[in-house]
């Protein structure tokens, strides 16, 4: 079976592995990819609209989790 997942950052194992494990399987990494830089961007008459902020902060807070808070 070939397939194609991605892990976070300096995550070398997930769920997916353990699944594997469990039947006597594993996965095989083919490639690895160089970190990217993430960077938010918005108009500036949009720097103090509360709504905006809020939408701004959440983005902010997931890609933190995502990465491992190197966002």
């Amino acid at each position: 079976m070939t397939f194609v997942t991605v892990l976070r950052r300096g995550r070398l194992h997930d769920a997916i592995d353990g699944a594997l494990a469990e039947r006597g399987l594993r996965r095989r990494v083919i490639a690895s990819l160089p970190p990217t830089q993430v960077v938010l961007t918005w108009h500036h008459r949009h720097d103090s609209d509360p709504a905006h902020a809020w939408l701004r902060g959440q983005v902010r807070d997931v890609l933190r989790e995502a990465t491992d808070g190197t966002a």
